[in-house]
């Protein structure tokens, strides 16, 4: 108790700071520093507790001697009957390119274990209005049941937009299910939950914030971030919209709202076809581990209601990647790793939250020096500072290794994507952190194609346009503020 006290009373000092430079002053102010010195016994030790947990060295698991010998049987025998003929369409013949994929699925497949499934439609859904259009049409269609996993889920115009849907989709005797996240959702009033639930919904917060959940500190750490939409089991969305007014206006036209405040920049997807079972899979899965806590059913896996026969609705190849939270599997790190660490020509990430691993600084660095063209686009404003601060400890170092970085700052980014070699892209809520990795339930989508990746490459720029570089002289001399809060972000980046 006494390093938690030691620990907090720094933290206060470090908060609390009043700095002279050039004529003006830096204030850090002692809101934050009061609550910490109020909480500290709980909060310091739920601070501490990530520091106990690491992110798995997997580079000898990428190592290609050890994929060469772990790889059986081909492409057709390792991933199905219509994959290999997928991969010829997808390539258009081309050898070189279909090398290319068949690598990425051999990798995938032995190193992750989740199936990747052809014949799906997938559309790239940019920013909330567009998202919250296809959503909210897929559950006006709606004819047997409706799944939302969603980290926030508020009590505003878009909650009560979304609630009486609900509620009118639950009277004409659908069913519907909610899983939201108790830190996540705090600031949501219980009522708003309890008018959903009078009205016949069914609905889990995941780990409260009653007496029980804070003082079990190990189950409070963890987190459920994931933001799913699975409706009749046929149509899948995941992405990092959550349910939230804040969330409610596109990025690329007016740059602030009324409000002042600067627009979301997100991304989704909506998944038509095979692999929307994997998504729903995945939510059942969390359902029935906690639906005994809130008094629910427990929901049946076998095909039917809820895995219903599912039609081919396009071309791509997708790979559902659940995350669960404390889980030892690093489903996502270990695909971002592996993909890293073979790509050749490209690798362009979008990340809201970027508290990169040592390893993966390395296998980033590495790929810049092999030649690959590595871009990142930050957030240039973030409602995380520490957070950014943690980011920005990095740049010189990214810098240095001949990656470029680029800052948005006409908008509060808050999209996690990546697109790889024009074949490989992501998109769902893990961020590129510890958090994401560790202390998270998350759902990301692995597309694997050129046409799908060209739509990606198209949006990066589309961004990179909006964003300022990051020049490495330039960033040598900014403000000793800036400076001071990267220091602190790097002595705290476990913990984010």
């Amino acid at each position: 108790m006494c390093l938690i006290l030691c620990v907090s009373m720094r933290m206060e000092r470090l908060l609390t700071m009043r700095i002279s430079f050039e004529g003006r002053e830096i204030i850090l102010k002692k809101t934050r520093a009061v609550l910490i010195r109020l909480c500290s016994p709980v909060l310091m030790i739920w601070l501490l507790l990530p520091g106990c947990a690491s992110l798995p060295e997997i580079g000898n698991r990428l190592d290609q001697n050890w994929m060469q010998e772990n790889q059986e049987g081909g492409v057709r025998g390792i991933y199905g009957p219509g994959i290999a003929e997928t991969i010829v369409e997808l390539t258009a013949g081309d050898e070189i390119v279909a090398e290319d994929v068949r690598r990425f699925l051999r990798m995938e497949q032995e190193l992750l274990g989740h199936p990747l499934i052809h014949g799906n439609k997938v559309k790239l859904l940019v920013d909330t209005p567009a998202t919250l259009k296809a959503m909210f049409q897929a559950m006006e269609n709606a004819q047997d049941h409706i799944h939302i996993e969603s980290y926030l889920f508020s009590d505003d115009s878009v909650g009560w937009r979304l609630s009486n849907l609900l509620l009118k989709k639950r009277s004409d005797g659908l069913e519907v299910r909610i899983i939201y996240d108790g830190v996540g959702s705090r600031g949501s009033s219980p009522e708003f939950f309890e008018r959903l639930r009078r009205g016949g919904i069914e609905i889990i917060e995941f780990h409260p914030l009653d007496l029980p959940g804070v003082l079990n500190l190990p189950r409070l750490n963890l987190r459920n971030h994931r933001k799913l939409l699975i409706v009749d089991g046929k149509v899948a969305f995941t992405g990092g919209i959550n349910i939230a007014d804040g969330y409610a206006r596109g990025s690329f036209t007016k740059v602030r709202g009324k409000n002042g405040k600067l627009r979301n920049r997100d991304t989704q997807l909506c998944i038509e076809g095979p692999a929307a079972a994997e998504f729903q899979m995945a939510f059942l899965r969390v359902w029935n581990e906690k639906a005994a806590e809130s008094g629910l059913g427990l929901l049946r896996y076998e095909r039917g209601r809820y895995f219903p026969f599912l039609e081919e609705k396009g071309h791509e190849l997708v790979r559902a990647v659940p995350v669960i939270a404390g889980g030892e599997g690093y489903e996502m790190y270990v695909a971002y790793m592996a993909a890293i660490k073979n790509a050749r020509s490209r690798i362009w990430i979008t990340q809201a939250y970027f508290v990169p691993s040592e390893e993966l600084l390395e296998a980033l660095q590495q790929a810049a020096l092999r030649g690959v063209d590595v871009r990142l686009i930050l957030p240039g404003v973030s409602d995380h500072p520490l957070v950014q601060a943690c980011s920005r400890s990095h740049y010189e170092f990214l810098l240095e290794s001949g990656i470029r970085v680029y800052e948005r700052l006409d908008a509060m980014l808050h999209a996690k994507t990546a697109v790889i070699d024009g074949v490989w892209s992501t998109v769902g809520s893990s961020n590129l952190d510890y958090r994401s990795f560790l202390y998270n339930h998350e759902a990301n989508a692995i597309v694997i194609g050129r046409r799908f990746g060209a739509r990606m490459e198209k949006l990066f720029l589309r961004d990179m346009r909006k964003s300022r570089k990051i020049v490495l002289e330039e960033w040598r001399k900014r403000p000793v503020g800036g400076r001071i809060m990267e220091t602190i972000g790097s002595l705290v980046e476990r913990w984010m």
